[in-house]
């Protein structure tokens, strides 16, 4: 079922805009156009973050949810946004929890042809769903684009069940040994990039405030 975001177990607030908003395209032709293009559609969509303040562990570990809204006019084609998403983590003396090691992003692997792309991620992808409650929207969770339907909000629900298994303080040390996310305090951040999906380098960064989690 489609979250209500009006949900007030949750925590619930836009993602901040971080970084330069794309300066005004100048110039003439094709590229100007799609550069232009590019830069309306990314504005019309607004993103939100939601999670839940206490959550019990045994239920898969620590979750939340990405909401991409399309407020605009048309339909939207962008890059996949869990290709972007980036979670960071710090327990309650303020060390950080590493996530882990996930897979280069899409963009640096270098395919040819129609060769898959293995994309490896660091949390895991429980729910994607619409306020149009489209069907089999999960199916599309390793694709490159994804389509944002005129007027619709999406909601992706990502959990994060296992962490580094390694000493809290080598901070700059990563290792593939993974353990069970524990029961504690926690304070969550989200990085986020909103991409076309064509060569345009036009694009969002966004960022969330530090969260106050409690896994119990």
């Amino acid at each position: 079922m489609f979250m209500n975001g009006q949900d007030k177990t949750y925590f619930e607030s836009d993602l901040r805009e971080i970084g330069d908003r794309p300066a005004a395209v100048t110039g003439s032709g094709d590229s100007h156009r799609s550069a232009v293009g590019d830069m309306q559609a990314l504005a019309s969509i607004r993103l939100r973050i939601k999670v839940e303040k206490k959550q019990p562990v045994s239920e898969g570990g620590l979750t939340l949810t990405i909401v991409l809204v399309n407020e605009g006019q048309a339909d939207i084609t962008a890059s996949n946004p869990l290709d972007s998403l980036q979670i960071l983590l710090k327990d309650e003396e303020g060390w950080p929890v590493k996530m882990p090691t996930g897979g280069p992003p899409r963009a640096l692997i270098n395919t040819r042809g129609d060769a898959p792309v293995d994309i490896v991620r660091s949390f895991k992808v429980e729910a994607i769903e619409s306020s149009r409650n489209e069907p089999s929207l999960l199916e599309r969770v390793m694709d490159e684009k994804f389509l944002f339907r005129q007027g619709t909000t999406y909601e992706f629900r990502v959990g994060v069940p296992i962490v580094q298994d390694s000493d809290k303080r080598s901070i700059t040390i990563a290792t593939t040994k993974t353990k069970q996310i524990e029961k504690g305090k926690y304070k969550l951040k989200a990085l986020f990039q909103l991409l076309r999906a064509n060569d345009s380098p036009v694009n969002r960064q966004f960022e969330s405030e530090e969260i106050d989690i409690e896994l119990i």
